[in-house]
């Protein structure tokens, strides 16, 4: 067998064995308590959108959306107190742009379980609103290739 071939058959081994251990790692997770955030998210009226799983050797993320007119609500805060009493305390970052605004909650950390919360503030929201607070301009530098 040639180099590059063996080089190929290695890097596809490598990608198996990898694959074999996430599907180990799959099987053995316990999911319950994420299964529980969802139905707690439900019974508070909160539509959980994309909701994914992923896990590594060692941790589980669950990463959810939810769209929202309002961060303020009685339903998100408790929400986000169950999530901050079992995982432990949270971070926020918002984003906001042009066309999107949203705040998202990371609980946990890369030691073990974690769970990712993303508010997606609607557009028409009557509390909740992106108001544009500067202008930045950037100076970005441009290249080509020039061959002698």
């Amino acid at each position: 067998m040639d180099d590059l071939k063996k080089a190929a058959v290695k890097r596809a081994l490598e990608r198996l064995n990898a694959a074999r251990k996430e599907l180990c790692a799959l099987r053995e997770a316990d999911f319950g308590v994420f299964q529980a955030l969802l139905g707690l998210c439900e019974s508070l009226g909160l539509e959980a959108t994309w909701p994914r799983v992923n896990v590594s050797r060692n941790t589980r993320e669950l990463t959810l959306s939810i769209n929202t007119d309002t961060l303020k609500s009685m339903s998100i805060t408790s929400l986000l107190a169950f999530c901050a009493e079992y995982y432990g305390g949270g971070k926020s970052n918002d984003y906001a742009s042009e066309l999107y605004a949203s705040r998202e909650f990371r609980f946990g950390d890369w030691e073990s379980d974690r769970v990712i919360i993303t508010f997606e503030i609607a557009s028409d929201s009557a509390t909740c609103r992106r108001v544009k607070v500067g202008m930045e301009m950037r100076e970005v530098a441009e290249y080509k290739i020039f061959c002698d």
